[in-house]
């Protein structure tokens, strides 16, 4: 999901403040700097911003937060190997600890 298709599902939330369900126990916020974020179980797991999504775990490695990032990511793909989360994006796989956003052109940017 991009800046765009998130102003999009926002404009037709019943009441912003409670969010727009997604998917289950899966919202989409609009944040106070006009961006927005996709929060599972009240946990943010993604930011995204006009040039840029920011993926996070929410603190929980689960599966669904896995399913649900897959779902969500405009690039890339989560998968997990030994306990560890990885984002494969073409043929380049990062860890997903290390990635500080995917830009809108798919790059991604890792923590300095």
């Amino acid at each position: 999901m991009n800046w765009f298709e998130a102003q999009t599902l926002m404009e037709r939330a019943r009441d912003k403040t409670k969010g727009k369900p997604i998917a289950n126990n899966t919202r989409l916020y609009e944040r106070h700097d006009n961006n927005y974020e996709i929060r599972l179980h009240g946990n943010v797991i993604m930011i995204i911003h006009k040039d840029c999504v920011i993926p996070l775990d929410g603190g929980w490695k689960t599966v669904t937060t896995k399913e649900r990032l897959n779902r969500f990511l405009p690039f890339g793909y989560v998968y997990q190997k030994d306990w560890v989360w990885y984002i494969e994006r073409g043929n380049n796989t990062y860890e997903f600890d290390n990635i500080h956003s995917i830009d809108n052109d798919g790059n991604v940017r890792l923590i300095e």
